[in-house]
């Protein structure tokens, strides 16, 4: 179990299966970048905004080292715009494994508990 600020504890795999999914959201970055779409920002905006408050009601996040990086990249991409395309296409794909990294961190720690 994870605790939230609202003392109310989730189960690791919840949040596995949450960054399971953050996956498929992170990986959208690319064609929305490769398009040269408009809604970038917006998206990446949104996709920060989520991170900063799953990490606010899951505290235990803000020392997971990881969970900053992947934070920090998303970040980085939205705030240089100009980045060259293969440099957005490498950071995506690293956060992605970050993304399963986590994942499969709390899919471990709730089978383990399971045991």
């Amino acid at each position: 179990m994870i605790d939230t600020i609202y003392g109310v504890p989730v189960d690791e795999k919840h949040i596995a299966g949450y960054f399971s999914s953050l996956v498929n959201r992170v990986f959208k970055i690319l064609p929305i970048r490769e398009r040269e779409e408009n809604t970038l920002p917006v998206y990446l905006d949104s996709l920060t905004m989520e991170l900063m408050g799953c990490k606010s009601l899951f505290p235990r996040l803000s020392e997971d080292g990881s969970y900053i990086s992947l934070l920090s990249t998303i970040r980085y991409i939205h705030d240089n715009p100009d980045l060259p395309l293969p440099t957005v296409r490498r950071e995506v794909f690293r956060a992605i494994s970050v993304c399963k990294k986590v994942g499969e961190h709390y899919a471990d720690v709730y089978t383990e508990v399971d045991e």
